[in-house]
């Protein structure tokens, strides 16, 4: 039987990934500044979906989850 990965092995695979988009996209010619703000951006813009759902706002509580995720 397999071991199945630890919450944090699961999430050092993950950010393996997110770099792996992000250096195919810098080698593409993008300027790894615009890079970055993208993965910023995207960042935040799950958080808010995370915590508002497609209500398409953040409400107080929600807010302060956004606040405690960064």
């Amino acid at each position: 039987m397999a071991d199945t990965p630890s919450r944090d092995e699961q999430i050092l695979s993950m950010i393996d990934e997110f770099v792996a988009v992000a250096n195919r996209l810098k080698d593409e010619g993008n300027d790894t500044d615009l890079v970055n703000a993208a993965f910023m951006l995207a960042s935040g813009n799950y958080a808010t979906f995370l915590a508002a759902g497609n209500q398409g706002y953040l409400k107080e509580d929600g807010i302060r989850k956004i606040a405690e995720a960064y």
